[in-house]
């Protein structure tokens, strides 16, 4: 019988790897027809747990999601909302969950990677099994604001495919520095000598289509982010940054015409 689910694969894995056509045969065998979304580094759990976070967001009830980054051992499978992701057991279902706004019905833990475990039987029978496991944790961390110096330490947590950045700053009512002070000052600055820098009066509410182009540009993505690019043109790779960086985004008053670093790329 055919599962009309849909099934979402989210991939750093080449199309050629053995292992991806390992887990799209196992769904195609049982009646999936999978949406794959690639082009992640196998390294970047975080930028990984950013994608998986956007696509649930996205997706319609009854998706089945499956994780293929940096496999281990064994598998987690989280329900949440009509919705089931499979994911290696490596702190990827605990970053997604965001403190207390994502948070799954049920998580089991399978003694097994994802591969052998979609070919060990029919998904169904599977994904109704409740398995007790330890869980591996992992967090996105938390910027760190100096409210003496109106700093913010940030971090990279994903460049999309626009080589926009977004950071790991969200809900930006918390942050009182970006109400009160105006304008801010951003110097891109790396191994201490300055690549550009320019001034923004505020955040965009969303990413702003009509803007001209090359302008750079603050604004939230869409799922609340502090995010910051050119507009159609590429910041990350004009800056050669990837996830990880970290960001010092430094604002100031009218009265303080002080140009600080907003972000730094530490020495290798």
């Amino acid at each position: 019988m055919v599962n009309s689910s849909l099934a979402v694969v989210i991939t750093s894995y080449d199309a050629r790897d053995t292992i991806f056509l390992s887990v799209i045969s196992s769904l195609l065998n049982q009646g999936y027809s999978p949406v794959v979304l690639n082009g992640l580094s196998k390294d970047l759990i975080r930028s990984t747990a950013y994608v998986l976070k956007y696509s649930i967001s996205r997706f319609p009830r009854n998706t089945l999601f499956i994780v293929l980054n940096h496999l281990t051992a064994s598998t987690v499978v989280a329900h949440h909302n009509g919705k089931i992701i499979i994911a290696p057991n490596n702190g990827i279902i605990t970053m997604i969950q965001d403190n207390s706004h994502w948070q799954p019905e049920s998580i089991s833990v399978f003694d097994s990677p994802i591969p052998a475990l979609l070919q060990t039987g029919r998904l169904e029978e599977m994904l109704s099994e409740s398995k007790e496991g330890h869980i591996i944790e992992a967090f996105f961390p938390e910027p760190v604001v100096d409210e003496t110096s109106k700093h913010i330490l940030a971090t990279i947590i994903h460049i999309d495919s626009s080589g926009n950045v977004i950071t790991n700053v969200n809900n930006l009512e918390r942050f009182s520095m970006f109400s009160v002070l105006a304008p801010k000052d951003l110097s891109f600055v790396r191994r201490n000598v300055t690549l550009f820098s320019f001034e923004f009066v505020d955040v965009y509410p969303s990413y702003p289509f009509n803007e001209v182009p090359g302008k750079h540009i603050v604004f939230r993505d869409e799922m609340g982010y502090l995010s910051c690019g050119i507009v159609n043109g590429n910041l990350a790779e004009m800056l050669n940054v990837n996830e990880y960086v970290q960001i010092k985004i430094s604002l100031m008053s009218d009265q303080t015409k002080q140009a600080t670093p907003f972000l730094s790329i530490p020495e290798n």
